[in-house]
């Protein structure tokens, strides 16, 4: 479990953004916050559980990759190279 801190833009406490800036003002008023900044977000946190399936196994692949390049003798330069790998 970990608390979260969250901070309503709406608040006119400490990380809200309602005294500063105008756009979010008008935003916050116009969705039925007091105009006056009276609102104060009444709590900064919230709790959170997190984990994940304890049923869960590892992921298996067998896996085989070739390539290769090959420049032809006329092209200045020319190269030939064989790549293989295998990851179990």
């Amino acid at each position: 479990r970990s608390d979260q801190t969250i901070q309503d833009p709406c608040t006119s406490g400490l990380g809200g953004s309602f005294q500063t800036n105008a756009t979010v003002k008008a935003n916050c008023i116009a969705n039925g916050v007091p105009a006056n900044g009276s609102y104060a977000e009444p709590a900064g946190q919230i709790g959170v559980f997190s984990g994940g399936n304890v049923n869960l196994k590892p992921e298996t692949a067998k896996t085989w990759t070739a390539g290769g390049v090959y420049s032809p003798s006329w092209a200045r330069g020319g190269l030939a190279s064989v790549l293989s790998l295998e990851v179990n």
